[in-house]
């Protein structure tokens, strides 16, 4: 018999936001786990937002808005 040890297991994503350029933290953006929970998260001015109790081995599209930069996928 097998064991599969792993088939629960569950991880954590911390989505940290910084402007491409100058590497400084991006304030107040807008994050979206496409596909899994359609309700946005805001980084506030933690620039930076965590999604808990995530299967490990699935791929996770995120979506994220700012104020005066282009939206990223």
């Amino acid at each position: 018999m097998e064991s599969n040890a792993n088939a629960n297991a569950s991880g954590s994503i911390y989505v940290v936001i910084a402007d491409a350029a100058t590497g400084l933290p991006v304030n107040n953006a807008s994050v979206q786990m496409l596909g899994r929970d359609n309700r946005p998260k805001s980084a506030g001015t933690k620039n930076g937002v965590i999604y808990d109790g995530l299967p490990i081995g699935n791929g996770y599209t995120f979506r994220i808005e700012a104020l005066g930069y282009a939206s990223m996928i």
